[in-house]
């Protein structure tokens, strides 16, 4: 739209040019010396007042062929149309039946024109709700059955109870019963809900327990450990009280190293009551909790890979992974770790890389006790969508932080990557050269025919970033799909703004759930936001919010495109009215010699664009279909009619200027030519003056530049029509009031 505003700008300064200048050569003609009513005399000489005077003169009455009035019907609209999506009630879901929220309108219709779609996995594409579901300990595999945790056999087919736990599962369960910043909170219990005691007693209760975290994983992982016998029962101050089957157990907790997407972990430290030992006990990502255990013996080394091999298995069943490990700290050790984290944390310089380094030394040589792999259920609907988006021309990327096998799971469950693709992989690079090797093969791979997917993870991406930017990027532009894992926050933005920075300037959304997902959103074109169990961070950051994934398609499909086609025709129709309006402006200043005499009355200039042809234009920018909403949602490949904003090319603007070209010279001279013998049919023979042929001429031009917008609306409403009742009717009462005052 700015090129064309541009355009037309031109066009004016042209305009003005050529008219000054054809004036005054025009009145170096001897003929125009006999006509003294344009001011013409023998001594007339140019002046440089004269032609600056004649300059704005001109200006005022060329400018309106800028749509000035279009910017406050542009911003009228948005403002408005963005209520619609609110009222949407198939837009309405989730947990509390929430609307779509708008917190921008300034982009409405950039949601017709996604070519790209950069998606978070957890709570995005699945619930976010967890389960426990298994875990590894000492080389060993259990499994929850229906809150009890039974031992696998080495087939996974077959379950047995576990009357004796042996003291790693112990060490491994208490451990995640305290590792976490969860809070236990009572809430009252239905009257007639029972428990049962472990003596088979049973009994009423007042209040139940229940868990209140700000992560889903670690809530899922207390709620097991309660299930299965360890009991987190809350804390005070800094005391944590457990019972481990039936027996109390209390300790003091010193120390919280919170998560952070670089170490991909948090620990705590805490002091056994009674024995006074000391704890430093970890979870996180088996990438970054692995390499930090302590492997020194055999039996070390075999803990480690079958425990690795485990969370594959984990990974290959659609779980999300994380390892657990503790180190036993000495007096002095803690002590000395203390004093240097409370040192790092008061520096005024450099104090993340600080506690950072402080963190790395408290979390080494761990002891690695096991892994646990927890269930996250896709969204109804992610699969149908995705296959929407796919048919539509959107490309989608999903951006997790997950586990490369776990990622690459969920990426078939819900349709992202189809069984026919040929998927190719970047994971796993070393260094620049072996980078360059697997580019190298990948290129050469994705430029024969076929479908192609990629999977890539957060190191190997950050070496490609920084060596091979361009050449990652255009294997990536050949593939279908593509999926990025072990992300951090600042990858994800960095990979959208890969993508959005390139040669074909796409527009790209992206869409999360969490705080880990506001750097993405804040860095796309159009920032999506789903209302989930992670906070309010990404609502509040994203320019559209909503409960579920699925409802991104008709926001995409249905209602980007309606307000993508009804921005474009608004503005399209903006640019005809007004030349339809002021080139008969030209026409006449050729007619008259170009004296600066306007053919329209200053009411007209004033009320065209206010009054005139605003009101119709703004029900048509907030109620047009072109296409019904069954239709977008079943032909989603109608989404791509408008891709490359194709309703503002070049060739539709030309049209839309040709109509309004043709129009007025239609008009004007239409009307010149009935009023050729003075006349006009005026009644006593009442000749026809510049007044009756200005008041006609934009009479004419009203009625046809509504009716031409008339031809334009797919979904009449009485509201348009009623519109443009009230503008012609208005008008006529206007001419006529206006009409009698200057009689």
């Amino acid at each position: 739209m700015n090129y064309y505003l541009v355009f037309y700008l031109c066009v004016l300064v042209v305009e003005i040019t050529a008219s000054t200048l054809l004036k005054y050569l025009l009145y170096t003609y001897p003929v125009m010396k006999d006509m003294w009513y344009l001011g013409v005399d023998e001594d007339s000489t140019v002046t440089a007042k004269a032609v600056v005077q004649d300059t704005f003169s001109y200006l005022v009455i060329y400018n309106y062929i800028i749509p000035i009035s279009l910017y406050v019907t542009l911003e009228m609209q948005k403002f408005l149309g963005a209520m619609f999506l609110q009222w949407d009630d198939e837009l309405a879901g989730g947990e509390d039946n929430e609307r779509c929220k708008c917190n921008t309108s300034d982009l409405n219709e950039e949601l017709g024109q996604v070519q790209y779609l950069f998606t978070d996995k957890t709570g995005t594409l699945t619930e976010n709700v967890m389960h426990f579901r298994q875990c590894s300990v000492d080389c060993a595999k259990y499994i929850s059955v229906e809150g009890e945790l039974r031992l696998l056999n080495e087939n996974n087919n077959t379950s047995f109870p576990v009357p004796v736990w042996p003291n790693p599962l112990e060490d491994f369960l208490v451990t995640l019963a305290l590792c976490h910043t969860v809070q236990r909170v009572s809430k009252p219990r239905a009257q007639d809900k029972v428990e049962v005691t472990p003596n088979g007693h049973i009994e009423l209760s007042e209040f139940s327990e229940r868990y209140r975290a700000a992560s889903p994983d670690e809530k899922a992982l207390v709620e097991a450990c309660a299930s299965f016998g360890v009991v987190f029962e809350g804390q005070h101050r800094d005391s944590l009280m457990l019972t481990v089957r039936g027996q109390k157990r209390t300790y003091t907790r010193l120390q919280v190293l919170d998560f952070d997407s670089d170490r991909k972990c948090m620990s705590v430290v805490v002091r056994e009551e009674g024995s006074g030992r000391l704890w430093l006990l970890t979870k996180g990502a088996e990438s970054s909790v692995l390499r930090r255990c302590r492997v020194l013996t055999p039996d070390q080394q075999r803990l480690h890979d079958t425990t690795a091999a485990h969370i594959d298995d984990y990974a290959m069943l659609g779980l999300r992974t994380l390892a657990v490990a503790r180190r036993e700290l000495s007096e002095d050790q803690y002590q000395g770790f203390a004093t240097q984290l409370s040192r790092a944390r008061t520096v005024l310089e450099d104090r993340d890389a600080c506690v950072r380094a402080v963190t790395d030394q408290m979390e080494a040589e761990v002891t690695l006790l096991g892994a646990t792999g927890v269930e996250d259920l896709l969204q109804e609907g992610v699969q149908e969508t995705l296959e929407a988006l796919r048919v539509a021309g959107i490309k989608v990327w999903v951006l997790t932080g997950d586990k490369v096998e776990t990622a690459v799971n969920i990426a078939y469950s819900c349709g992202h990557f189809k069984r026919f693709m040929t998927v190719l992989s970047l994971t796993g690079l070393q260094d620049e050269q072996h980078a360059a090797s697997r580019l190298k093969q990948c290129t050469q791979e994705s430029q024969a025919e076929g479908n192609y997917g990629l999977v890539v993870d957060g190191a190997s991406l950050q070496i490609l970033f920084d060596h091979y930017k361009d050449q990652f990027y255009a294997v990536c532009r050949r593939c279908l799909a593509v999926v990025c894992c072990r992300m951090t926050p600042k990858q994800k933005a960095e990979t959208v703004r890969l993508v959005k920075k390139s040669k074909e300037r796409p527009v790209c959304a992206a869409i999360g759930d969490g705080a880990n997902d506001v750097s993405m959103i804040q860095e796309a074109h159009v920032g999506l936001g789903v209302m989930g169990k992670e906070g309010r961070q990404a609502v509040r950051c994203a320019d559209f919010a909503f409960a579920r994934f699925r409802f991104l398609k008709r926001i995409l499909l249905v209602h980007g495109h309606w307000y993508y086609v009804r921005v474009s025709t608004l503005v399209q129709y903006s640019f005809y009215k007004n030349v339809t309006f002021v080139t008969p402006q030209l026409l006449f200043a050729i007619w008259n010699a170009f004296s600066t005499q306007s053919v329209y009355e200053s009411m007209a200039l004033t009320m065209y664009n206010i009054s005139f042809t605003s009101l119709p234009v703004i029900f048509f920018g907030l109620f047009d279909q072109n296409i019904p909403a069954r239709l977008l949602m079943q032909h989603p490949h109608l989404y791509k009619r408008n891709a490359n904003n194709a309703a503002l090319a070049l060739p539709r603007f030309l049209k839309w200027t040709f109509f309004g070209l043709w129009h007025c010279v239609v008009m004007f001279f239409g009307l010149k030519l009935a009023c050729a013998d003075d006349t006009c049919g005026l009644p006593g023979g009442q000749t026809a003056d510049l007044f009756l042929f200005g008041t006609t001429l934009v009479s004419v031009c009203v009625i046809v530049t509504n009716l031409k917008l008339v031809l334009e609306v797919r979904y009449l409403t009485q509201l348009f029509l009623w519109s443009l009742v009230v503008t012609l009717v208005g008008y006529a009462a206007l001419s006529f009031f206006y009409q009698g005052i200057l009689v």
